[in-house]
This record gives C-alpha cells, sequence and structure tokens, in this order.
C-alpha cells in the first residue's frame, strides 16, 4: 500500500510539473502499480487494463467533484479532500478489467510465508515447489494451473504437518518413558498406591504406543512429500513437451526457399566456371 501510495504521489507530481492534469498520472500509477502487486501473477496487459481503468475512473471522480455546489466560506482543504476521495472511489473501479481477468486460484504460500512458517531443514521442499510451480504455471491453461496450485500448496501442508510431528516426537522419549514405567511397575502393600502405579504404568505404555503410530504417520508425510514433489516436476515437463515445439511444423515457403537457394547455387557456379574458362582461353 505504501508504494502504491508513493508511486501515485509521484507519478501526480510529476504530471503537475509538466502541467498535466495530475490525476492522469496519478490514477495510471495507481491502477498500473495495484495491478502489479497482485497475489497471483500478472502481465502487462493487466498493468495497462488497470492503469487506463483508474485513469478513466479517476478523471470521472474529478468530474463529479467539480458539479458539486461548494458553499461559500467552505475551507480549501475540505473541497480538496472531496475532490480527492470522489476520485479515488471511481478510480478504484478501474481495477474491474483485473479483477475479471483474475484466476482465483487456491492460496499459495509466498517464499516470505514459507520461510516464515518452516525452519530450515523443512522448507527446501517447499521452496523447490514454489519454484516448479513458478516456471510451469505461465504456459498452462486455467485448470492445469489450480491443478498445480493445489499440489503446491499441498506440499506446504505436508513440511507443516512433518514440523509438527517431529515435534511431538521429539517430545516423548522412549528411553525416558520405559524408566519411567519400570520406576512405577514395583510390588507396593498399599491397595491405593498400586492402582495409581499400575495405572501410570498403562498411560505410559499407551503414550508409547502412540508415538510408534506418530513415528508411522511421519514416515508416510515424508513419503508424500516427495511423491508429491516428484509428481509436480513430471507436471513441468509434462506441459512443456505437450506443447506445440517450432519443429512440428515445415514453413509453407520452406520448399520455394530451398529452391530458389539452390538455382541461385547452381547459377553461381556455372558463373564462375565461365570465368575460369574464360580465364585460361585468355
Amino acid at each position: 500500500a505504501l508504494l502504491i501510495a508513493g508511486g501515485t504521489g509521484v507519478a501526480g507530481s510529476v504530471f503537475d510539473a509538466q502541467g498535466w492534469p495530475a490525476v492522469l498520472g496519478g490514477g495510471a500509477a495507481a491502477g498500473a502499480l495495484a495491478a502489479a502487486f497482485l497475489p497471483e501473477r500478472t502481465d502487462a496487459l493487466d498493468w495497462l487494463n488497470g492503469a487506463s481503468g483508474t485513469v478513466i475512473g479517476s478523471t470521472l471522480g474529478l468530474v463529479v467533484a467539480e458539479w458539486i455546489p461548494f458553499p461559500t466560506g467552505v475551507p480549501g482543504a475540505l473541497e480538496v479532500g472531496t475532490w480527492a476521495v470522489l476520485a479515488l472511489l471511481f478510480g478504484s473501479a478501474g481495477l474491474i478489467p483485473v479483477a475479471w481477468r483474475h484466476d482465483h486460484l487456491p492460496h499459495v504460500p509466498t517464499r516470505r510465508e514459507v520461510e516464515r512458517a518452516l525452519p530450515a531443514p523443512y522448507r527446501t521442499a517447499a521452496l523447490e515447489a514454489l519454484a516448479i510451480y513458478a516456471r510451469a504455471r505461465k504456459p498452462s491453461d486455467p485448470a492445469t494451473r489450480r491443478g498445480l496450485a493445489e499440489v503446491t500448496r499441498w506440499i506446504f501442508r505436508l513440511q507443516t504437518d512433518l514440523l509438527t510431528l517431529d515435534g511431538e516426537l521429539r517430545g516423548i522419549e522412549p528411553d525416558a518413558i520405559q524408566a519411567r514405567i519400570a520406576a512405577a511397575d514395583v510390588p507396593v502393600a498399599d491397595d491405593f498406591t498400586r492402582d495409581r502405579r499400575q495405572a501410570t504404568v498403562a498411560h505410559l505404555r499407551r503414550l508409547l504406543d502412540h508415538r510408534g503410530t506418530l513415528a508411522t504417520e511421519r514416515g508416510r508425510t515424508d513419503a508424500l512429500a516427495a511423491y508429491a514433489l516428484a509428481f509436480l516436476e513430471e507436471a513441468r515437463a509434462g506441459i512443456t513437451v505437450a506443447r506445440v515445439l517450432p519443429g512440428e511444423t515445415v514453413p509453407d515457403r520452406l520448399p520455394e526457399v530451398l529452391q530458389r537457394l539452390r538455382s541461385q547455387a547452381t547459377e553461381g557456379e556455372a558463373r564462375r566456371r565461365t570465368a575460369r574458362e574464360i580465364g585460361v582461353l585468355s
């Protein structure tokens, strides 16, 4: 938001210094920057749509504001503020063309979100998935992009689950649990003490069983993450293979051009042979 506001102010000031309407420069900068900072990838057409739309909207807002009859004695700051608010309200409608083209894909975490949520050992697979997704999504159709986005987000969630499972596994030390079981599993004469110790042993043994289940889930999650990353890599390569490559088709005029070049080569060779024969005779 600060970058958009700063760029809008700078563009408006530059236009005003040149004697042009400041609303044109400010509106164009606001729309182009707002389109450029959309969460999903945008292209030059989105920036052009945003810039032109906000220019038109801001201009309409300024025209409407100038029609408002301000009473005499109204502070100039209030009048200018009213103009600015109306220009912003109308100008924001200029982002409708960008929103119309915007493809609402499943949320894919950014690199900053991955680095913030995952420690270094866990973020490698997620960052690799983001890199593959960034390279593969541009030439693919919307349905394929959604699938790639879902797999990329899935890999990030799997890495988050791995982090949680590892934390739980580190909190359950088998040796320490076994030592507590051995300390509690001793015969005592008091019935109440014996019952509580037996219950403690039962809970600790179930805790060890839970740890085994967590370890199994950890291995499955790790295997799923590796599988999803390999799937994403294959999908990226498949998109490249599925594209129409230049070598698949031959230009229509290629035979004609080749025939013309061969004729020119034959004529050139005949001309050089004639020149050599004339040189020998002379």
